[in-house]
């Protein structure tokens, strides 16, 4: 757990979406929000259907797989299966 203030010029290490007081700012932190009508859970959900986009996997990017997942590593692990193409 960190002490340091966030006005601090030293460094602001966090990772653990449950750790605080840090934890709000890690990708994995469930924080739903929505782009272009689809609604994610956390950036890390985004960030793995953009890279089955980016790979051209349109099966996962378009079935709505990763976005039913209800934990963010779960939607890591599903965006590892990802097919490079």
């Amino acid at each position: 757990m960190s002490t340091q203030s966030a006005t601090s010029s030293e460094p602001l290490f966090f990772w653990r979406e449950f750790e605080e007081p840090y934890g709000f700012l890690s990708q994995w932190y469930d924080s739903p929000f929505e782009v272009e009508g689809v609604t994610y859970a956390s950036t890390e959900m985004w960030m793995m259907i953009q890279k089955a986009k980016l790979f051209g996997d349109e099966v996962k990017t378009n079935s709505s797989q990763m976005r039913k997942l209800s934990a963010c590593y779960r939607a890591n692990l599903c965006g590892r299966k990802q097919q490079r193409r």
